[in-house]
């Protein structure tokens, strides 16, 4: 049944749309023109961009765009006929598309399983190498110990890939209801429908997704093995009337973190379900929180710094029928559990590299409405710096290298050093840690942060302009129109960027090789 579903859906993508080659991208020759004079201006503009490298170009016939996102390894195209489509973003090839059944679109944009497309790669990667070795070893040395190792190792990544692949999912909801698809193939594996009103985006690991309800100060636990069905769930205070949740989660092994109308930034770990930390500021908070693992030769520590309020009751939520908190699935054979989901950003998990003298930082930077920007210890939920803005903050910070990126309701966007250090005027030398923040430069009229090229910074400006601009001084370096392109995707993970118009034409692009 699901190679008859698959075979469907496949005659459908023939026919949605064309692909392009390389070589007829940007051809003027008869015959090899794109149609239309609309499509031709589209094209034009997207030429005057500093990114112009094509890596890629797709056009859907007759299948208009309402939102476009990215998530791991693709695109995902929202249409208005509520209609999900799938794109490998690196090659442009329509992997799948699926129509959602009650005909309604969806309430927030599908979202991957956090990690789990990376360590996917990379456990393939391992497993190419131990056949590789395998094989050479039997050349060598003939059946032996060695031999034996090598292929017990084999073993144990076939498992840990059976284990990741079980996870490796989009999620998306649509009026209460929750889908699971497979990434790969867009095939249905369950539908759930949530017992409660779900306020924001989820947030999905390997094992379970983390739901923000509307109508209850919590985030809710659904457990993937068990297809969706809500197993425990994250409150916060119930001292506080406004203590509503309409921001999404996010996820940074060990620990979970969320945001609430409160005023408090929460931390529970995942895996026994108790609160870690709080930390408050001075009014309700909006925006989604953002944990950013950071290294540097600079540490951060401050044995002054006021520490956050320590974890107490309440604690994770029983469900009705008196099941355990959600823990993490043992392996068989004695092999170590699954881990929870990727680091946030793609990075490494906090630690101290003492032998190369690196110190890494795990940030969880918020914006509140009280005009505050807030760096705080996403380990212990200490006060690292903070900066009065002087305008309200309901949009999440986007962190690249050195820098964070905050857009404030009255359209500026802010760039602040992520580690600021007082330093000795002479020698630039840190003499400990800046705890008012270090705000590099506002732009007024800004809207966000897209991309981080080799020399300089883009951001969307305003009347739809790509500002190019210096990274530390803030300088404006050039600006782009974008007048046709209704989508222009931040992307902080790699060189690649995505740029669309809402009838259907994708352009992946990367930035010139020239130089400025």
């Amino acid at each position: 049944m699901r190679s008859l579903a698959l075979i469907v859906m496949l005659g459908s993508l023939a026919a949605c749309g064309e692909r392009i080659s390389p070589e007829q991208q940007y051809s003027t020759e008869e015959g090899q023109s794109l149609s239309g004079a609309d499509e031709n201006s589209v094209v034009a503009e997207v030429r005057t961009l500093p990114f112009k490298h094509v890596e890629w170009e797709y056009k859907f016939n007759n299948r208009p765009i309402r939102r476009l996102t990215m998530g791991g390894d693709q695109l995902f195209i929202e249409t208005p006929d509520n209609t999900v489509v799938a794109m490998n973003r690196f090659t442009g090839q329509t992997s799948w598309i699926f129509r959602i059944n009650t005909d309604t679109p969806l309430d927030w944009a599908p979202v991957v399983a956090w990690g789990v497309p990376e360590e996917i790669r990379d456990l393939e990667a391992q497993l190419r190498l131990v056949n590789r070795q395998i094989d050479d070893t039997l050349k060598e040395k003939g059946v032996g110990k060695e031999t034996q190792a090598l292929q017990k190792k084999r073993n144990e990544y076939r498992e840990r890939l059976r284990v990741a692949a079980f996870g490796d999912n989009v999620y998306f909801i649509s009026r209460q209801m929750i889908y699971c698809l497979d990434r790969l193939n867009g095939g249905l594996r369950w539908t759930h429908r949530l017992g409660f009103v779900p306020s924001a985006r989820p947030f999905a690991i390997r094992n379970f997704v983390f739901v923000p309800g509307a109508d209850s100060a919590r985030v809710w636990v659904l457990d993937v093995e068990k297809k969706g069905t809500e197993v425990a769930s994250y409150r916060a205070s119930i001292m506080n009337r406004e203590n509503q949740i309409m921001n999404s989660p996010v996820f940074s092994d060990p620990s979970l973190y969320f945001t609430c109308h409160d005023g408090a930034v929460y931390c529970f770990e995942v895996k026994t379900g108790s609160l870690t930390w709080t930390y408050q500021t001075e009014k309700a908070l909006r925006a989604d929180p953002t944990v950013y693992v950071y290294k540097s030769t600079e540490s951060v520590s401050d044995p002054n710094a006021p520490k956050a309020a320590p974890g107490a009751a309440p604690a994770m939520d029983a469900p009705k029928d008196g099941m355990a908190a959600p823990a993490m699935d043992k392996k068989p054979d004695g092999m170590a559990a699954p881990a929870m989901g990727a680091p946030a950003m793609g990075a490494p998990g906090a630690k101290d590299e003492r032998k190369t003298g690196v110190a890494t930082t795990r940030f969880l930077f918020i914006g509140s409405t009280d005009n505050a920007f807030y760096a705080l210890d996403a380990d212990g939920g200490n006060l690292i710096w903070k900066y009065e803005c002087g305008s309200v903050i309901k949009s999440a910070a986007i962190a690249k290298d050195s820098t964070v990126y905050v857009p404030t309701e009255d359209g500026a966007l802010h760039a602040f050093e992520v580690m600021p250090m007082h330093r000795d005027a002479k020698s630039n030398a840190a003499m400990g840690n800046k705890r008012n923040g270090n705000l590099r430069w506002k732009l007024p009229m800004a809207e966000r942060f897209i991309f981080k090229g080799k020399e300089r910074v883009y951001v969307m400006g305003p009347r739809k302009e790509i500002w190019a601009i210096d990274e530390m001084s803030g300088a404006t370096l050039g600006r782009y129109p974008t007048n046709l392109l209704q989508f222009v995707l931040t992307n902080t993970k790699d060189e690649y960027i995505y740029v669309a118009n809402a009838s259907g034409h994708v352009f992946c692009l990367k930035e010139s090789r020239q130089t400025y």
